[in-house]
């Protein structure tokens, strides 16, 4: 199942045929991420704060609805802007994380090639 929240897809928000290392798609999940954690805040703190003229009472109402559209557009646009500063952070350890992992792996293999070679 694939559930969009804010235009960003959840699942399958990068797309499974796209490159992990790739550099764009590090920071848009990186982006993506801060987003989300933005607008969960800002979720939190409208309901500690409540009395909200758009909130409204019931389940559906539409003020509610309309305060979640526009907390989430104003979360993308906030992280799109360098928000916290935790996409930089998250994209800066992705990224290191990333180039351990392939180092690592190109060392193994190289081990691996260099293992069955016999010198003279």
């Amino acid at each position: 199942m694939d559930v969009t929240l804010s235009g960003v897809s959840s699942g399958v928000a990068l797309g499974a045929h796209r490159n992990a290392n790739d550099p764009r798609t590090v920071h848009e999940a990186a982006c993506q991420f801060e987003s989300l954690m933005i607008a969960e805040m800002l979720k939190t703190a409208r309901e500690t704060t409540g009395d909200g003229a758009l909130d409204g009472d019931d389940a559906d109402s539409s003020g509610g609805v309309a305060m979640d559209m526009a907390q989430e557009f104003f979360a993308q646009a906030v992280a799109g802007k360098g928000g916290l500063g935790l996409a930089k952070t998250i994209e800066q350890g992705l990224t290191t994380q990333a180039t351990r992992v392939t180092s690592a792996a190109q060392n193994v293999s190289a081990n691996e090639h260099g293992a069955g070679s016999v010198s003279p």
